[in-house]
């Protein structure tokens, strides 16, 4: 433990040693873009939802039919068949 203390009491001396000789710098506006993460418009952030709702429902129905694939090549009796009525 005092090791770590002794660490950060260093950090801090020089911290305060280059703030005081004009060493340190803070930059008031970032060089990251926040804004690039906030979607344009309400438009937009409905295509995002409707795309993801439509990726979760091929991955349900992709896996419930690996589920199937699996229990017939078993040869479970559970199957469940669905007729296909035109």
């Amino acid at each position: 433990m005092t090791n770590i203390m002794t660490r950060l009491i260093k950090s801090v001396k020089d911290f305060a040693k280059d703030a005081l000789t004009g060493e340190t710098c803070f930059t008031l506006y970032p060089n990251t873009d926040y804004r690039r993460h906030v979607p344009n418009s309400a438009e937009e952030v409905m295509q995002r939802n409707w795309e993801r709702v439509g990726q979760n429902m091929q991955s349900a129905i992709d896996k419930v039919g690996r589920q199937i694939r699996d229990s017939e090549m078993k040869g479970n009796s559970e199957t469940v068949h669905i007729d296909k009525k035109t």
